[in-house]
């Protein structure tokens, strides 16, 4: 392997990460639903199909993607003290599971969304999560609107991270990636979590492209030097369809650090 081919490797089916059963969060991501679905409007205003995706109400289990606890293991080495916490960054927060995990963890996270209904909720989950003490007082998370397809956040992290990040409507994915990266610091890492595959059942709609992580890293249009380090993951989840068929859903984690 050079310094940067994409190790691969696929993780055992009975460990935590290959077991998960919902998702935290669609950034402006695809809703499941059944295979084949007609396409929709791809120019549909993308802030206002994605705040009524969210008025509809709760779509996930309000854990933070499995997937992600798997690629973060271990608290930041850095921020616990009295020094500046590690910043992260996730894109599409949703309601704004991983990055409530990610501040708990200790870092000064920040999460962006289209939807401002979203953005909203997810104060809202900050604000109880104070008050009950489920985030310490010292714990830092943010919360803003961003339309990545037009504005990225300023600055650099020492995360990033996107989570399922595939839309119904327009999203400039590779584009938003390579800004992504370029936003990632020295030493920093972009986790990226996806879709590979779906049973008959419970696809994408039908216009929806799911890229393999060998066509997302292609398209991050990376150096060829040693200055990063990619490696690949995959995780298969047994899914149960309406009529009581089964099929296998494969996702894919990969993580590129910055050296």
């Amino acid at each position: 392997m050079t310094e940067h081919d994409a190790e691969t490797t696929h993780p055992d089916r009975e460990n935590t990460h290959a077991q998960e059963t919902s998702h935290a969060h669609h950034e402006q991501g695809h809703q499941h639903g059944a295979g084949g679905r007609p396409p929709v409007d791809r120019d549909a205003d993308v802030a206002d199909t994605w705040n009524e995706f969210y008025r509809a109400g709760p779509r996930w289990s309000g854990k933070v993607n499995a997937l992600l606890a798997h690629a973060l293991p271990d608290a930041p080495s850095t921020g616990l003290g009295d020094g500046p916490r590690p910043r992260a960054l996730d894109l599409g927060c949703g309601l704004g599971a991983d990055a409530l995990w990610l501040a708990h963890r200790g870092w000064d996270a920040t999460g962006v969304d289209v939807s401002q209904v979203a953005v909203d909720g997810c104060r809202a989950l900050a604000e109880e999560a104070f008050r009950t003490g489920e985030l310490p007082a010292g714990a830092s998370v943010h919360f803003e609107q961003h339309d990545l397809n037009e504005d990225f956040p300023t600055g650099t992290y020492d995360l990033v991270t996107a989570s399922f990040f595939h839309s119904m409507v327009r999203l400039d994915r590779e584009q938003i990636l390579r800004r992504a990266w370029a936003a990632v610091a020295p030493g920093g890492r972009l986790v990226l979590l996806s879709h590979a595959t779906f049973p008959p059942f419970a696809g994408p709609p039908s216009d929806v492209v799911l890229p393999t992580a060998a066509q997302t890293l292609e398209a991050l249009e990376l150096p060829a030097d040693a200055t990063w380090i990619a490696t690949v993951e995959y995780a298969d989840q047994q899914l149960e369809g309406p009529d009581g068929e089964t099929g296998t859903r494969s996702d894919h984690l990969l993580v590129i650090t910055r050296r």
